[in-house]
């Protein structure tokens, strides 16, 4: 590849682990279409040790806010950590400016600082973006667009995670700037024999145990699923503030019920794929904005059909009765309905064919590294 890029990562430490799972994916893509690769970033230990990456450590990261009493004061160290890592990040895109030319930023809203340095000293700005651009009519939502306006204004390319997040209708003075899709790759087994005809009527939640996530919904619909049908299990996994409610929920829906709900917490990454095998239906009821969620995708590369709502880019990836399922009512009845339509169907080994076909066709790695080139050779002056 002509003109290799001396590109570095602006990666926030947050304290989820997700971020950097999607940060290593990233790196392997970009080490071998690079000519030097930095990362700034905290909790370094959770970025995949390569001998051509260089790490530069932030020695803060912040924590989840909700979780630290007093509120109010877990709320201001947070604030005050997020000043401290822009700067330290900052304080050293400046030191190591003559040795770079592109920036990647994958820490947006916390890019602002940074990026003065990259337009100050013309480095080539990219952003990964992963979020939804769905504001509300609050004083909050007005700061947080404006803030997105400017961040658009600044950036020179523009990527992000799936086509249905950026809205271009809303933002037509940045076409210029948008480049291919900045998808992940979903590492699959090419010769997987898929065996869902075969699997136990295990049914699925892998995801944060969040209220946005619909864990409430999932955990509420599992008695109206019983009432139909007794040889259904269910295996939930994930972290998050719901975590004892759903131990607590779990517990009482087992005494009740003859039933196995295995509750497995946070499952490494390693691991993942090798619990969404031994799903018939993996449930995703989420009900707020997000991008295309990686569970979706790697559950479609072991052919666990997927139920799921129809936020971000989950549309681009999934077409109903086809290569899995949406709903858009996420309540607990409807949550049951569907699920019980599912294991009735008698075309799920067709549709979990269909989705590891979509992931070697368009998340394989060949085709993430072809894309991320053209991200970084993106000229938004042609």
């Amino acid at each position: 590849m002509k003109n290799k890029h001396n590109l570095i990562i602006i990666l926030f430490p947050l304290a989820s682990q997700a971020p950097y799972y999607f940060a290593n994916d990233i790196i392997d893509i970009l080490i071998p279409i690079t000519n030097n690769l930095f990362i700034i970033t905290g909790n370094s230990s959770r970025i995949n040790s390569d001998p051509n990456l260089n790490i530069i450590q932030v020695p803060l990261s912040v924590h989840y806010a909700k979780d630290k009493k007093p509120i109010i004061v877990s709320y201001i160290w947070w604030i005050i950590k997020c000043i401290i890592i822009q700067l330290y990040m900052t304080y050293n895109l400046f030191m190591m400016r003559k040795e770079i030319d592109t920036i990647l930023y994958m820490a947006y809203p916390f890019n602002f600082l940074p990026l003065m340095i990259g337009k100050l000293f013309k480095k080539k700005n990219i952003e990964y973006m992963n979020r939804s651009l769905n504001y509300n009519k609050n004083v909050s939502s007005n700061i947080m667009k404006q803030i997105n306006n400017l961040d658009f204004y600044l950036m020179d390319v523009i990527s992000p995670q799936s086509e249905s997040l950026l809205q271009r209708k809303k933002f037509k003075n940045i076409e210029k700037k948008i480049s291919v899709n900045s998808s992940r790759y979903i590492q699959y087994n090419k010769n997987f024999e898929v065996n869902i005809d075969n699997r136990k009527n295990v049914i699925g939640f892998v995801s944060r145990i969040v209220k946005k996530k619909g864990i409430i919904e999932f955990i509420n619909s599992i008695p109206i699923i019983l009432e139909e049908r007794q040889d259904v299990e269910f295996l939930i996994a994930g972290d998050g503030d719901l975590v004892e409610w759903t131990k607590d929920e779990i517990k009482k829906i087992e005494e009740k019920h003859d039933v196995n709900i295995k509750f497995l917490g946070w499952i490494p990454r390693k691991d993942i794929l090798e619990y969404l095998k031994t799903l018939k239906i993996l449930v995703l009821p989420t009900n707020h904005p997000e991008a295309l969620p990686t569970i979706v995708l790697e559950a479609m590369s072991v052919g666990t059909p997927v139920l799921t709502t129809p936020i971000g880019g989950i549309r681009e990836v999934i077409h109903e009765n086809y290569t899995g399922f949406i709903m858009e009512d996420v309540s607990s009845e409807n949550i049951a309905y569907n699920v019980l339509s599912i294991l009735n169907q008698t075309n799920l080994k067709k549709i979990s064919e269909n989705q590891i076909d979509l992931i070697e066709n368009r998340f394989s790695y060949e085709s993430a590294v072809t894309r991320w080139t053209k991200i970084l050779n993106h000229d938004p002056e042609k």
